[in-house]
């Protein structure tokens, strides 16, 4: 502190001040649909840009049946800095999702309390700003998947 006095914990901290998002300054980066039995979907998010991001200004959604966005999720109440570079998972039972697969770093998964619907067979994930500005939007179906694959299961796109 300015007095001097010396702190004894040996971590690092990250301090910044977040910017906002343009269109693709975050985007996509994997989505799981179809998870294994007695699995949830999770949606990877990738900071792309040069900025850190305060995740809470932002919203996933999916686009219903006449294209429209729908089923708008807040993804976190509280501040999260999301820095440049770095990848976030979003899923609502975090424990499932490291049941599942390999995660190395687990404070970069964000449990929230629901994903929009992401049909097994086709749909969207939409990212947008607490404003409506689309910031990225994938659609996908399930012929995306590699043709040689014995199970589609539990496999993201």
């Amino acid at each position: 502190d300015c007095c001097g006095n010396t702190l004894f914990i040996e971590k690092e901290f990250k301090i910044a001040l977040a910017g906002k998002a343009d269109s693709l300054s975050f985007v996509i980066n994997e989505l799981l649909f179809n998870p294994y039995e007695n699995g949830e979907d999770y949606l990877e998010l990738y900071n792309r840009s040069n900025k850190v991001l305060d995740i809470k200004d932002y919203l996933v959604a999916n686009r219903d049946s006449e294209n429209q966005i729908s089923s708008i999720k807040e993804i976190i109440e509280e501040n999260f800095s999301f820095f440049p570079g770095e990848y976030l998972v979003l899923t609502t039972d975090a424990t499932i999702l490291q049941r599942d697969y390999y995660v190395p770093d687990p404070k970069r998964i964000i449990e929230v309390s629901s994903l929009p619907t992401f049909g097994n067979e086709e749909g969207s994930a939409v990212l947008l700003n607490k404003q409506g500005k689309i910031i990225d939007q994938f659609q996908y179906n399930e012929d995306m998947h590699f043709q040689l694959l014995a199970s589609q299961s539990g496999i993201s796109l």
